[in-house]
């Protein structure tokens, strides 16, 4: 466990480093604005994922509700990842209204979801190790989540690609 906060520690404080190393380069690139959004998110993965593996009052209820908290700062980190990738290397950000709205409802409405018992119903015990019970929006963190994360590779191998 201390190995474990000690890492996570060292990860927390050379994530901020990097952030804020980027954001002061140049503080009104979106594309720096947004790097440093990204590294706030995971920063707080970083801390609320701890809280959810060793929750403060060991009880199926708070440790439920940790987990929520973790898909709740998750449900961010997706979005901001595509708007990262679609903006580099630009100082503003291309993406058309429209689809920015797009976003930001999957977005939103992937973060109330998981706070709400409705990405995660409840969690069990099998093996003394605690398994959530998915719910009815985990297709909607999905496509939040993994599904913006891996179209954000593939636009950045597309951009990479074009610009040889």
């Amino acid at each position: 466990m201390l190995f474990e906060i000690a890492l996570s520690g060292i990860t927390f404080l050379l994530n901020t480093f990097l952030g804020l190393f980027v954001f002061y380069r140049n503080t009104k690139s979106w594309t720096n604005r947004l790097f440093f959004a990204l590294i706030g998110f995971i920063n707080l993965y970083i801390v609320v994922n701890y809280f959810s593996l060793h929750p403060p009052e060991p009880t199926p209820e708070n440790q439920l509700f940790w987990i929520r908290v973790v898909m709740f700062v998750t449900s961010f980190i997706g979005p901001t990842l595509l708007l990262l990738t679609h903006t580099f290397p630009k100082d503003k950000i291309k993406l058309s209204i429209p689809k920015l709205m797009a976003l930001s409802a999957l977005c939103f409405t992937s973060a109330t979801a998981s706070l709400l018992p409705y990405v995660f119903t409840g969690i069990e015990y099998p093996n003394g190790e605690p398994v959530p019970t998915p719910g009815p929006a985990i297709p909607i963190f999905f496509i939040d989540f993994a599904g913006l994360f891996v179209f954000s590779f593939v636009l950045l191998i597309y951009k990479y690609r074009k610009s040889i």
